[in-house]
């Protein structure tokens, strides 16, 4: 089971989406109020890669938790994968909503019209 993926947590994997190879002191100026741990975790849930200066990938194995301003991360097909079905479930549940809201305003309009006083021609035959 891996951490729970909130709308701050989103935020944050769109932004190293958009954003490969940044450095943790990029990511803090953009979301001042992150916990290094966040992104810890979501390198050890495969959501993240982080990379140390002249290292390969870092594995934050060995309770070595620690995160540097100069590390680096970047998004995994996971985060790709998961951006695209939130997306995806976006749109499911945007679309008939939409449609909806149009068809009730049509519906009140029709309604609200049909309630109209009727004008009637009157001729007075002579």
């Amino acid at each position: 089971m891996g951490m729970p993926i909130t709308n701050s947590t989103m935020k944050i994997l769109k932004f190293i989406h958009a954003h490969q190879n940044c450095t943790f002191s990029e990511i803090k100026a953009k979301f001042p109020d992150i916990d290094f741990m966040d992104l810890v975790c979501l390198a050890l849930t495969d959501y993240l890669l982080c990379t140390r200066p002249g290292e390969i990938p870092t594995r934050f194995e060995n309770g070595d938790f620690r995160v540097s301003d100069d590390d680096r991360f970047w998004a995994t097909p996971n985060t790709t994968e998961l951006i695209q079905r939130r997306r995806r479930e976006w749109l499911q549940w945007v679309i008939p909503n939409v449609i909806a809201g149009v068809a009730l305003i049509l519906s009140i309009i029709t309604l609200l019209l049909s309630q109209a006083p009727q004008v009637t021609e009157v001729r007075i035959l002579p």
